[in-house]
């Protein structure tokens, strides 16, 4: 069921700020990089008003078809699993929402997530940096 339209989707991001409404990272919404999701809050309800909110996308591929509820439980018990919520510098949130970070230093990990590896990337004229797990 599809009940929304464009001009309520627009009004819906700029109500949001450009930010993902679960994990509050900026968000795109351009044809060239999109990160911006339309995401279902209760996912077995259709894209109905008040059902429906923009995510960063990776934030909707984690989440598939789950309830929201469901998925930001299964999240803080990851954290708690692997030692409690880290909090993590304005640079390496940019990179987890695919931005280039403002610093031209390299990243070292954030506190206790090793697996967390910051790398430089040839992705335009100046030397962005990107940002990768390693497994």
């Amino acid at each position: 069921m599809f009940e929304i339209d464009a001009g309520h989707i627009q009004a819906l991001f700029e109500r949001q700020k450009g930010r993902c409404a679960l994990s509050g990272l900026p968000i795109e919404a351009s044809k060239v990089s999109p990160t911006a999701s339309l995401d279902r809050i209760e996912s077995h309800r259709g894209y109905v008003r008040g059902n429906v909110q923009w995510v960063h996308k990776v934030v909707n591929i984690m989440k598939q078809n789950s309830d929201e509820a469901y998925f930001v439980a299964m999240c803080k018990q990851v954290a708690a699993h692997r030692g409690g919520g880290v909090q993590l510098s304005d640079d390496h949130r940019r990179l987890l929402a695919g931005q280039p970070i403002l610093s031209k230093d390299r990243l070292s990990p954030p506190p206790g997530l090793s697996e967390f590896a910051a790398k430089k990337v040839a992705k335009t004229s100046d030397d962005s940096i990107g940002f990768g797990i390693l497994l």
